[in-house]
């Protein structure tokens, strides 16, 4: 609502300005307005569902050994570590460092 209220249509800043530049990366920017605290709670385990579901996903695409799979091996990792979940994390981030030390 506050960006209608001050004039900014799509693909404006805040400022008014244009996300994106002629010569530079496109980008996006998306604002999310929180009406509730139940989906911020529930939010790192929604991030968890979906980092889970990309690590598959990537594995399926590029293999079990690839950069990707590792960037999202790395990912999840920290993710579950931040969760207290350690038993899961240890053995993701163990594989990334291993992966880190072949470069």
């Amino acid at each position: 609502p506050e960006m209608a209220l001050n004039g900014h249509g799509p693909g404006k800043c805040v400022e008014g300005c244009a996300l994106n530049e002629l010569g530079k990366p496109r980008r996006d920017q998306w604002v999310v307005r929180v009406a509730g605290d139940d989906f911020v709670e529930r939010a790192p385990a929604r991030s968890e569902e979906t980092l889970r579901e990309r690590h598959r996903l990537v594995g399926e695409r590029f293999g079990a050994d690839s950069c990707e799979v590792v960037q999202m091996e790395d990912a999840l990792g920290k993710l579950l570590h931040l969760q207290g979940k350690y038993a899961e994390a240890v053995p993701l981030l163990r594989h990334v460092a291993e992966c880190l030390e072949c470069l």
